[in-house]
């Protein structure tokens, strides 16, 4: 489905991973920044079940109406860890993040904990493309475990 609108142009957000080959079991940081005051929302993919799993906002950690500067987790409280699937065959494993920035005056934009990428981006579609922008990050996970 195409989107009904276009993006605004204007409108930035930029994220990093700290690193993009990890070991199973290692620390995943996320690093940021929008040009906009944003709302910031983190999705994990899970192939098996074809959904986003909600990473942020959490019981820890919400970025709203951020401008500037964010980093993912932002505290001790919580970590986010690569994990190798069980079930993969092989010795390493793509995976991806989305991560959303919708602009601070759209709170109609409602998250669950796991979604169909159809039914995500049919709401993210409502709301407008030039309300949101989204980086889909890709990292490897090696089967290797951290020592």
């Amino acid at each position: 489905e195409r989107f009904k609108s276009l993006h605004d142009p204007n409108f930035i957000l930029n994220v990093k991973i700290n690193d993009n080959l990890l070991k199973n079991g290692e620390e995943i940081q996320l690093y940021g920044e929008t040009n906009f005051p944003s709302n910031i929302y983190v999705f994990s993919f899970d192939k098996k079940n074809e959904e986003y799993k909600i990473i942020l906002p959490n019981e820890y950690q919400s970025l709203i109406d951020i401008h500037g500067e964010f980093k993912i987790p932002n505290n001790q409280s919580y970590g986010i860890k690569a994990i190798f699937p069980k079930e993969h065959k092989k010795d390493i494993v793509q995976e991806h993040f989305l991560i959303v920035a919708t602009k601070k005056d759209i709170n109609d934009f409602k998250v669950i904990n796991n979604e169909s990428l159809v039914s995500l981006f049919s709401r993210l579609n409502h709301l407008g493309r030039e309300n949101w922008k989204k980086v889909r990050l890709n990292y490897f996970i090696l089967k290797e475990s951290v020592k």
